[in-house]
């Protein structure tokens, strides 16, 4: 029952009720939340809005500002065209902080408050500590993460569950290629945030390069709480290139103490790069080596219709419309689209109709269509963030990374 109800004080809701009428009121709220229990959304009638939840960090120091404002103009936008079936769409935004506590309290309140679907909890941080309380609920989930267990044959996978983006060892075997094959160093030192995002990376990097004939430095791991690299960064020093595998503000220390001691060597690391970028929080004369491993880029996409969606984003909110601003604004149009499909909000009916639909025409995937294990994208771009612009230097399609790994 924990699932299904939002944290009040004891007894909240029944205090006004007296004598036989407290009874009535008491047997009437025990049967409804019976009733509420593990149905999750699609309680609504016809007329009344479809609430999707936004599960972001909203606080702290990793905030996603990307991630919140591309999901606000995704459902400005569908309710600017009329809606989902004609239903009005209400976002309800949850905080996670990227802390486990408040990722489980932010589930808890979503699904207290009857969501119809949720997107979100792009870390595992929040994946584990939220997921299962949405998916015990039933309700159709949008993981934005790329290194969550959320395939169906996994752990965190649910019938209801999609991940959205391109999963981490697509996007590390994608990284390493560029490296290989266009920087073409002779070593290469890795460093990782010590967390399990960085911790399964580093091997799989090292598989990767030393199988091409690249030495790699013994991996460096460092903690989340990270305010000096300084020891890491000059045991890089006999690499040719750095691949740093972490969030944006532990990353940000590393690429600028390298500039500082003056490694300019070329800088690969994963999504947070765009980050590093778009809030600025390296000098941009330290970008100028830096490569990120992207699920998109796009301002630089060949898509007409997405680069007109990016600019409108960055006259709308001030910043560079990276792939999580893309990713979860392409999340909010899937659910349209299923429940659409579906005709209905109904959990099982939404996420049946998930499976089922193609998307193309999404602002980060060329395509999304979940194949058996609920996976949704399979692509990826190299990025250049030379001369202060966010650059595509190398692409991979679905077929370049079909079986990699």
């Amino acid at each position: 029952m924990e699932a299904t109800m939002r944290p009040t004080r004891p007894g909240q809701g029944f205090a006004r009720a007296r004598g036989a009428r407290s009874l009535i009121a008491l047997a009437g709220g025990i049967a409804l939340l019976a009733t509420g229990c593990g149905e999750g959304g699609g309680t609504g009638g016809a007329d009344d809005p479809i609430v999707i939840a936004s599960l972001e960090p909203m606080t702290g120091g990793n905030v996603l500002k990307n991630y919140i404002d591309g999901t606000r103009m995704a459902v400005e936008e569908v309710n600017a065209a009329g809606g989902i079936m004609g239903r009005k769409v209400v976002l309800k935004e949850y905080d996670t902080a990227i802390d486990p506590a408040k990722s489980a309290q932010a589930a808890r309140l979503a699904v207290a408050d009857k969501v119809d679907a949720a997107i979100g909890l792009p870390s595992s941080i929040e994946f584990k500590a939220a997921a299962k309380i949405l998916q015990r609920a039933d309700i159709p989930f949008m993981s934005m993460g790329v290194s969550t267990a959320t395939s169906l044959n996994e752990e965190g996978g649910h019938p209801n569950t999609y991940r959205v983006m391109t999963r981490m060892e697509k996007l590390i075997y994608a990284g390493s290629m560029f490296v290989v094959q266009d920087v073409k160093p002779k070593t290469v030192g890795l460093m990782g945030l010590k967390i399990d995002y960085g911790i399964t990376a580093m091997p799989r990097f090292e598989r990767h390069l030393k199988g091409a004939g690249v030495t790699t430095l013994p991996p460096k791991l460092y903690p989340y709480d990270v305010k000096d690299l300084t020891a890491e960064v000059l045991s890089m020093r006999p690499a040719d290139a750095i691949v740093d595998w972490s969030y944006p503000n532990q990353m940000a220390v590393g690429v600028r103490q390298s500039f500082q001691n003056g490694i300019k060597v070329p800088y690969l690391g994963g999504p947070a790069t765009s980050i590093l970028d778009t809030r600025k929080l390296v000098p941009p004369e330290a970008m100028e080596k830096v490569y990120g491993v992207q699920l998109c880029n796009p301002p630089a996409d060949e898509r007409q219709y997405v680069r007109d969606w990016a600019q409108r984003y960055q006259k709308k909110y001030g910043d560079v419309a990276d792939y999580g601003a893309a990713g979860v604004y392409d999340a909010i149009f899937m659910l349209k689209a299923a429940m659409e499909q579906a005709q209905s909000t109904k959990p099982d009916a939404v996420g049946k109709a998930l499976g089922t639909i193609n998307h193309t025409k999404g602002m980060c995937a060329l395509a999304y269509k979940s194949d058996a294990d609920h996976e949704m994208m399979n692509e990826a771009v190299i990025v250049s963030f030379a001369g202060g612009q966010q650059k595509s230097v190398r692409k991979f399609g679905a077929g370049d990374l079909a079986g990699k790994g």
